[in-house]
């Protein structure tokens, strides 16, 4: 995600129990059983997740956060980067993690779509309530 100077390495995890937890605290991560593959992202939605961390700490998705804001920071446009492919954010939101599982438009298995979600952390500190999720459309190969 060149706009905000994030480079990870990419792993992947899987939905158990419709939960999704990354294993790590230094990459992104794939949601292999839920949308599509990077090989068929055209015909599906690519579903990336990361941690946020707090207390000062940083991971990959405090990049993706302006905590002082509770806003997400990829704007419009930014472009992110995935296994070869480009996606251009169109929208970010905050959702409640009670919510989060319950909202079809998120879930829903679109073309050329990408989901991009990471904890929205908490200015006054504890533990994340929200998460924020970026959307993003796959833009053609050059």
């Amino acid at each position: 995600m060149p706009s905000v100077g994030l480079n990870v390495p990419l792993g992947a995890l899987d939905e158990v129990d419709g939960e999704i937890t990354p294993p790590g605290f230094t990459s992104a991560y794939l949601v292999r059983n839920l949308g599509t593959t990077i090989g068929k992202a055209s015909s599906g939605t690519v579903y990336l997740v990361t941690h946020s961390l707090r207390g000062g700490a940083i991971g990959p998705g405090n990049y993706l956060i302006d905590v002082d804001r509770g806003t997400g920071s990829l704007a419009p446009g930014a472009i992110v980067e995935v296994s070869g492919l480009r996606y251009a954010i169109t929208q970010s939101q905050s959702i409640t993690k009670a919510q989060l599982p319950h909202a079809k438009t998120i879930w829903a298995n679109t073309p050329g779509r990408l989901v991009l979600i990471t904890c929205l952390q908490r200015s006054e500190g504890g533990p994340s309530i929200d998460n924020m999720v970026f959307t993003g459309t796959l833009l053609p190969t050059k």
